[in-house]
């Protein structure tokens, strides 16, 4: 409580997600920051109403703005026809509890680079290579999730509208409890830019 007040008085917010939609970057049950002033730009995660049930909210990577395009192939980003390099990493494990059952799922980790910014996705062995056809980003943001084989963001719900987004995810304040081989003790104050 003490935290979110502060939050308010300094233009931030405190949030919770209960995704698997952004493994390995947020686990279902982190708390973070949203800082809710400035513009969102690509690469960052948002923080946006989810167009499906407006009482949930989405987090996601913004990888389209309008007037740019997007899609992948073979796991591979190409925004705006740039392909948007992978270093592959190692595998991890993680548990989706989200459906009230425990299901373990292997994750092939890479680093991506986008709009500036370094990051992880997971792409699931078992899932397979998943394709999305070329996108003509028109009037809001398209979001996707790092959990790229498993993550529900515009390729299934389309674009999200701009002035729906309360902000970008900055920190890490609370991890979730250790889930797989993404250990709470590791996560504590990470930052999400």
């Amino acid at each position: 409580a003490f935290l979110a007040i502060l939050g308010r008085i300094f233009l931030f917010e405190l949030a919770r997600t209960d995704s698997f939609s952004m493994i390995p970057t947020l686990v279902p049950g982190d708390y973070f920051l949203v800082y809710t002033r400035g513009e969102i730009k690509p690469g960052e995660i948002a923080v946006c109403t989810n167009p499906t049930d407006a009482k949930t909210m989405i987090v996601a990577r913004v990888m389209g703005v309008p007037g740019s395009t997007f899609e992948i192939r073979n796991n591979t980003v190409i925004a705006s026809g740039k392909r948007k390099d992978l270093e592959q990493l190692d595998d991890l494990v993680y548990e989706d509890r989200t459906s009230g059952e425990r299901f373990e799922y292997t994750v092939r980790v890479a680093r991506e680079r986008f709009g500036g910014h370094r990051y992880r996705v997971g792409h699931m062995k078992r899932a397979g290579r998943k394709n999305f056809d070329a996108h003509e980003v028109r009037d809001g943001f398209f979001l996707v999730g790092d959990n790229r084989n498993r993550a529900r963001d515009s390729r299934t719900f389309g674009e999200v509208p701009i002035e729906s987004c309360i902000g970008k995810a900055l920190l890490v304040i609370w991890p979730g409890e250790d889930n797989g081989d993404l250990k709470r003790s590791d996560r504590f104050f990470e930052w999400l830019i």
